[in-house]
């Protein structure tokens, strides 16, 4: 999905723009440089590292208006963010859902944005699921 941010950044996929590209613990990562992954890039945002507050907010902003986008277009009862990356935490989860609130139309305000119980785990329970029920 794309996202302004992103703007001529590439994606995994191969084109440019995306909210991958901006918004995934890998763009993040590469985004800070030096070889940091993403939970110390949190821990230094968390000690005033002004760059690793600035990638996760640039992060947090993107996906934010894409979810916001997407409520807005969808009409949900409910936006469940899972995945590693919403492990992030405090400062970017405020980020994420100040910005999403921002984007949302009058109909959708209330909708409720929240923390999936799953966490970086979902993707795989989810698949060993579906092969569990194919056998």
């Amino acid at each position: 999905m794309p996202v302004p941010a992103a703007a001529g950044r590439y994606c995994p996929c191969g084109r440019t723009g995306h909210a991958e590209a901006v918004a995934s613990g890998p763009a993040m990562t590469a985004r800070y440089g030096g070889g940091t992954g993403l939970p110390e890039i949190v821990t230094r945002a968390g000690d005033g590292d002004l760059r690793a507050t600035m990638v996760l907010a640039e992060g947090a902003t993107a996906l934010g208006q894409l979810v916001g986008g997407l409520v807005n277009l969808l009409d949900p009862e409910i936006v469940l963010i899972g995945g590693g990356v919403a492990e992030c935490g405090g400062a970017w989860w405020e980020t994420l859902c100040a910005t999403a609130r921002a984007e949302l139309l009058p109909p959708v305000v209330g909708v409720p944005i929240r923390h999936g119980r799953l966490g970086g785990s979902a993707a795989i329970l989810g698949a060993a699921r579906l092969a569990w029920e194919a056998r």
